[in-house]
């Protein structure tokens, strides 16, 4: 999800992914998520990247979240 280094103690493994603890957040709120309460957008991983959805905002059109990582500053993937 990030391109930091991810140190033993930090990480946590989600849908067979090692990522940081503290990335596995909701893209569009950044509040933490929790395995079995979010959703990723397929849709939207060619553009972002793996990017997770909290229980509010997972079900909002695929445009609505990629405005809202936008607004936040959420680098496009290769850019």
């Amino acid at each position: 999800m990030c391109a930091e280094e991810i140190k033993t103690g930090e990480d946590m493994t989600v849908e067979q992914k090692t990522i940081h603890k503290s990335c596995f957040k909701c893209a569009f709120c950044g509040v933490a998520v929790r395995i079995g309460a979010c959703a990723r957008d397929h849709s939207l991983e060619s553009r972002y990247g793996l990017k997770y959805f909290c229980s509010d905002h997972m079900l909002l059109p695929p445009g609505e979240k990629a405005a809202q990582m936008d607004k936040l500053g959420i680098k496009k993937k290769g850019r």
